[in-house]
């Protein structure tokens, strides 16, 4: 009797240990409602998309973006045949949605937190979403300081309070 109370104890602190690990994995990502995106420079989004990608502090190709680690898409509302320009501006996070999907076989899942803006200036701005691609147990969203690195000079994220 002992010892099943035992192995029930050790299972039940075994599960409260890895829900404070992914509580503490989504205080890490937690962007609030209020928080200010920054763009630093101007952003030229190629004719025929609505996006640009990110990672590493560049502006990258889909064919370059290493989907195992960060990266994030700059989104825009409406895709237009010619290029658009997204000019400096302060960008206000009005909403944030976590989730996860399946992307590949063997349960490879894509952990994002997307990040919707708003901009008086610039109504066209749509989201930044930041993702990575992983494997349970080992998934976790994108933490706050990895999607600073993502965004490099180019933009700063500055959390609301």
């Amino acid at each position: 009797m002992r010892l099943l109370a035992l192995v029930v104890t050790v299972i039940a602190l075994s599960a409260c240990q890895g829900a404070a690990e992914y509580a503490q994995a989504l205080s890490e990502s937690s962007v609030p409602v209020g928080s200010r995106l920054i763009l630093n420079q101007s952003l030229s989004i190629p004719a025929n998309t609505a996006h640009v990608r990110l990672q590493s502090g560049e502006i990258r190709s889909a064919g370059a973006i290493k989907q195992y680690y960060p990266n994030c898409n700059f989104r825009l509302r409406i895709r237009k045949d010619a290029p658009q320009t997204v000019e400096p501006d302060e960008f206000v996070v009005s909403k944030v949605a976590y989730g996860n999907d399946v992307v590949a076989s063997d349960n490879v899942q894509r952990y994002y937190s997307e990040m919707h803006l708003r901009s008086a200036k610039q109504p066209n701005v749509f989201m930044l979403s930041c993702q990575q691609w992983n494997t349970p147990p080992d998934s976790y969203y994108v933490t706050v300081d990895q999607i600073r690195v993502v965004l490099g000079e180019i933009f700063i994220l500055e959390l609301a309070e």
